[in-house]
């Protein structure tokens, strides 16, 4: 939710806020049959079992460049095309996926099924990498892979319970005549 909410601050990407009315452009859905925007991932977000996965979740955010290059770079005639609303999208996917790298540790410690790589389409930075076998070292005793998956710590070598027998020694106690 903190990574939504971040975004919809940033004011370069308030034509994502709210859905596309057909008030405000009466052509959109004849482009677009699948809408999304940043409210309705919101509420997708707060809403008991809205997403199961951050990849399900990136994928509503990836909708939004979706869609906006669906009807602004469509070669049909669209009623209101803005050059600059394809790129704010592009950069929007952008800021959602550095948030993602960012947190991908606390993801990762609240979702040990959370695999970073899947989610952003790219591997991690070595920093954010680090990070999250970091956690996975802490939850996890064997660690976790690249993608994640827990891995089954090494079984504990048991001390040897075997008495090893001395070296004989010539007389007495240990090995001193005056003792024998």
């Amino acid at each position: 939710m903190e990574i939504v909410e971040e975004v919809m601050r940033n004011p370069a990407f308030i034509a994502f806020c709210s859905a596309v009315t057909k008030k405000i452009v009466p052509d959109y859905r004849e482009f677009v049959d699948r809408p999304m925007d940043l409210s309705t991932i919101a509420k997708n977000l707060r809403r008991a079992g809205g997403y199961h996965t951050a990849d399900a979740w990136m994928q509503d955010v990836r909708q939004i460049l979706a869609n906006a290059k669906l009807y602004h770079e469509s070669e049909e005639e669209a009623m209101m095309r803005h050059p600059a609303i394809v790129p704010a999208a592009q950069q929007m996917v952008e800021e959602a996926e550095k948030a993602v790298e960012r947190r991908a540790a606390d993801l990762k410690l609240a979702d040990q099924f959370f695999d970073a790589e899947k989610v952003l389409g790219r591997p991690l930075s070595a920093e954010a990498q680090e990070a999250v076998d970091n956690v996975g070292r802490m939850v996890f005793p064997g660690g976790v892979t690249a993608s994640g998956a827990p891995v089954a710590p090494p079984p504990k070598e048991e001390p040897t319970s075997e008495i090893q027998p001395a070296a004989e020694q010539e007389g007495g106690f240990g090995g001193n005549p005056e003792l024998a």
